[in-house]
């Protein structure tokens, strides 16, 4: 019996030094993260078509969200008290893959829209946590941003005898973007912390203006187009969405 108890109490006292022996929580970190998000819906872009004899045999749809792709964050974290903690950071979006529009007539003209696009933003987040069994905290953010989109078109026309070019830049308006998020961590060592989470971010952006820059195109893709809202012989301003649902990976780093 006695010699039970001794195992037993090894046990106990191994296990509460796996959860202390890192001592009193540092409220300062640094942190960085990476991950792909899912868009939400999206804007409508020029469809890929291709024609024989007139008919048109295929076709495909395209539509673009600009929270879509491959997303890079770095910040810092500040424990304001022992559940809760502010964060900091700044945030990049990468739109990959992009998305191409093909539109073949058969008879020899080909036309081609490259899309790309980037964001970038700066967020403040507040984070209650929750500890779980002991082994990890899971946490909640929810917070806001200000993000900016950069989005442009590599636009190419090919026939039998001659090739076209262009490239469109759109200027796009910042966007004030809502943010949620829900995640687990768990302290790998004393100055590691790895975590994932499911990230949300809401938000649209309005285009107020298209350029164009070293077109080879006749006639056409020349001046700058300008977007209005309900003025005579101006379009309207697009929106494009840029919502997503995002799965995310981590490593935070405390220091004091």
């Amino acid at each position: 019996m006695a010699r039970w108890a001794g195992v037993m109490m090894a046990v106990l006292m191994l296990a509460a030094g796996c959860f202390a022996k890192y001592g009193p929580e540092k409220k300062f970190d640094l942190y960085i993260t990476t991950g792909y998000g899912f868009g939400v819906g999206g804007s409508y872009l020029d469809p890929s078509q291709t024609f024989d004899a007139g008919s048109l045999i295929k076709r495909e749809d395209h539509y673009r969200n600009f929270g879509w792709g491959i997303k890079l964050e770095g910040g810092a974290d500040y424990l304001l008290m022992e559940k809760l903690a502010v964060q900091g950071g700044l945030c990049f979006n990468f739109g990959v893959p992009g998305i191409s529009s093909i539109q073949d007539d058969g008879v020899g003209t080909k036309t081609t829209a490259n899309y790309g696009w980037t964001t970038f933003g700066i967020k403040a987040l507040l984070k209650p946590k929750f500890q779980v069994f002991d082994l990890f905290d899971v946490y909640t953010g929810f917070g806001i941003g200000l993000y900016f989109a950069f989005s442009s078109a590599d636009i190419t026309q090919t026939t039998a005898t001659t090739n076209y070019s262009v490239k469109a830049i759109d200027g796009n308006n910042p966007a004030l973007a809502f943010i949620g998020s829900l995640g687990a961590e768990y302290p790998l060592t004393e100055s590691i912390i790895l975590y994932g989470e499911l990230y949300c971010e809401q938000m649209s952006f309005t285009t107020t203006q298209t350029t164009y820059s070293n077109s080879t195109f006749p006639n056409s893709y020349i001046k700058p187009v300008y977007y209005h809202e309900d003025e005579a012989g101006s379009p309207p301003p697009p929106k494009t969405p840029a919502t997503n649902v995002a799965i995310r990976v981590g490593v935070r780093f405390p220091l004091f």
